[in-house]
């Protein structure tokens, strides 16, 4: 079954905008009522209902509610693409969304969409230019047409990155810290001036580098006797982090990164795999002369993927 068999370019909406994410999800449910003559606010309850359990957020721009009735057959999609790019907050994580691809289905149709998601995503990650190019619904399917997008393979690490960030072996621990508040993690691959992958920190190494072994022991609490020591013996490890953090350089201190890699075409199951054998939250996506793709967030497997 081709990609483009299943989108009707009646359910295509180029170039809209909306002022909330909630309000594409009302949008999405009305259109999906004509289609299916089902209460769009029942509709609406069970995207919502999706939502609720965790981000549809799936990187590259692309945003992908989706729910499901079992007073529905068939599967349904929806694509819209924003005017704008729209800015939506998730779990203290800013996500810029551009391509909405809506998926209406009923339970037992969870092995099909699974199938769709994963030729959605490759679609997005590989040929968003058809998305950005078509100026009709129907030039839209024909274009994906051409690139005969098969839905029956499997999701792989490239569908799934949801950020490409990483730190030059030469910056300082501080810079790496600013890295990571800016784009609000604790783990950043460690890579050379071609971008090959050559380490791995996050912020537990950064702490042992710069406390230099200094710690709070339960012996040193003991001692304390007023709240003035108290807050002396509690800042001392952020005034030598302060100390330091010019200092080392994040090559001097990064780690192996073998076990948190994963190459652009590792396969779903691979991944959980990785995850679970070496209990990594973030994983590394390089591709195959081991430059850094992006960072695959083993927490967003849950959200995306075994809460479909």
């Amino acid at each position: 079954m081709q990609l483009s068999s299943i989108i009707n370019p009646r359910f295509v909406y180029l170039d809209h905008q909306f002022n909330t994410y909630q309000e594409i999800i009302s949008f999405v449910a009305e259109k999906f009522s004509n289609a299916v003559n089902i209460n769009s606010e029942d509709i609406k309850d069970a995207l919502n209902k999706r939502e609720n359990l965790g981000t549809t957020f799936l990187g590259h721009y692309l945003a992908l509610p989706h729910g499901y009735l079992d007073k529905i057959n068939d599967i349904y999609v929806i694509f819209i693409r924003l005017s704008h790019q729209m800015s939506v907050s998730y779990n203290n994580r800013d996500n810029k969304i551009k391509y909405i691809f809506a998926v209406l289905t009923s339970t037992k149709k969870a092995q099909i969409y699974l199938k769709v998601l994963s030729a959605i995503a490759h679609l997005v990650t590989t040929d968003s230019h058809l998305l950005d190019n078509a100026k009709t619904g129907k030039e839209l399917i024909e274009l994906i047409e051409k690139k005969q997008l098969k839905v029956d393979e499997g999701l792989v690490a490239s569908n799934l990155i949801f950020t490409n960030v990483s730190i030059d072996n030469n910056k300082t621990i501080a810079e790496a810290v600013d890295v990571m508040k800016n784009n609000n993690i604790t783990f950043l691959p460690v890579v050379d001036s071609s971008e090959q992958l050559l380490g791995i920190i996050d912020l537990a190494d950064i702490f042992a580098a710069t406390f230099k072994g200094e710690s709070i022991s339960a012996t040193s609490l003991s001692v304390i006797h007023d709240l003035r020591s108290a807050k002396e013996l509690l800042f001392e490890p952020i005034q030598l982090f302060w100390e330091n953090e010019h200092k080392l350089l994040v090559g001097d201190i990064m780690r192996n990164a073998d076990t948190y890699t994963i190459r652009t075409d590792g396969s779903y199951s691979e991944i959980v795999f990785a995850m679970t054998k070496n209990h990594h939250r973030y994983l590394v996506v390089v591709d195959k002369d081991n430059k850094v793709a992006g960072l695959v967030d083993t927490d967003d497997i849950v959200h995306k993927m075994i809460r479909v």
